[in-house]
């Protein structure tokens, strides 16, 4: 990776060569062995690299984001029981549960104070991180 981007996964970006190499190798992971667990970890939105074959910056973001989807669904097609453990995924915000099974937040995050009234405390955490 770019030493100038200090993100890991900014390196999945869509269309990228690490992508590429990254897909291949959990694809014959997936293939080879019983994955049951992938923790994905160290995901920050936006990579500052212009030579990552992506727009730099707040434009990198949805580039990052689909790459990194096209890796979990590429391992649920071939472990559909695999667990995807998302840490730190752009402020814990659920959206990301459309790919992963958990979703925990960094540095105390996991569970963030509710700020809006509501009477299941679960949903009174999931409004928290989009606030």
């Amino acid at each position: 990776p770019n030493p100038a981007c200090a993100d890991r996964f900014s390196v999945l970006a869509t269309g990228t060569r690490y992508q590429r190499e990254t897909l291949a190798n959990l694809r014959d992971i997936a293939r080879s062995t019983a994955l049951a667990h992938l923790k994905a970890d160290g995901y920050t939105p936006d990579c500052p690299a212009s030579a990552h074959g992506h727009l730099p910056g707040e434009l990198s973001r949805e580039a990052i984001a689909s790459g990194i989807i096209e890796v979990f669904e590429m391992l649920r097609t071939e472990r559909p029981g695999v667990w995807i453990e998302a840490t730190c995924m752009g402020a814990g915000s659920p959206w990301w549960l459309l790919w992963a099974d958990t979703l925990i937040g960094g540095f105390g995050q996991g569970v963030p104070f509710g700020v809006v009234p509501s009477p299941p405390d679960r949903e009174r955490y999931t409004t928290a991180r989009h606030v």
